[in-house]
């Protein structure tokens, strides 16, 4: 592990389903230990942002054809980082990081052109989407690419770990 933030991976963002059964096209956030703000839509986007801080630190994806997957550490604790998961019908997810590194005052954002469900309006700990299939999946460290992958009529199921800052 490149640093330590903390308590580890209050955050999981995944689709397929280790918590409830679901197609690889549900996309779930499950948050244990933190609240995320309510979904918010500007124009066509759905944006929430976690209500305590901390950082990304880790995206797994693993591809049908294989067995292990291939996980991705974010290395750079000075810079922000970012996963951008594209899918077809031009729909999308993005977890990033917003904040001051230095300060350690760094939250996690979530935007997606899928509107999300949630058990009650305001606050929530967990939330659901369906989206097509996944084509893509970018993480950035800064400006650094990270991790790129591709996919073309390939079952893939991903996992993003967000852990909470300790200060």
């Amino acid at each position: 592990m490149p640093y330590d933030e903390g308590q580890q991976t209050p955050v999981i963002i995944k689709n397929g389903g280790d918590y409830l059964p679901g197609p690889p096209e549900q996309v779930t956030i499950r948050s244990d230990l933190m609240y995320f703000t309510e979904w918010v839509q500007r124009d066509n986007i759905w944006e929430s942002q976690s209500t305590l801080r901390g950082r990304l630190h880790e995206l797994s994806i693993l591809k049908a054809s294989e067995r292990i997957p291939k996980d991705t550490l974010q290395p750079y604790p000075d810079e922000l980082s970012s996963i951008r998961i594209e899918c077809e019908r031009d729909q999308f997810l993005e977890v990033r990081e917003a904040g001051d590194t230095a300060a350690g005052d760094v939250v996690l954002v979530v935007e997606s052109s899928v509107p999300f469900s949630v058990e009650k309006p305001g606050d929530w700990m967990y939330a659901a989407a369906m989206f097509p299939p996944i084509t893509s999946i970018v993480m950035l460290g800064g400006n650094q690419k990270l991790t790129e992958e591709k996919f073309d009529d390939l079952t893939v199921t991903f996992g993003i770990h967000f852990h909470r800052n300790s200060k």
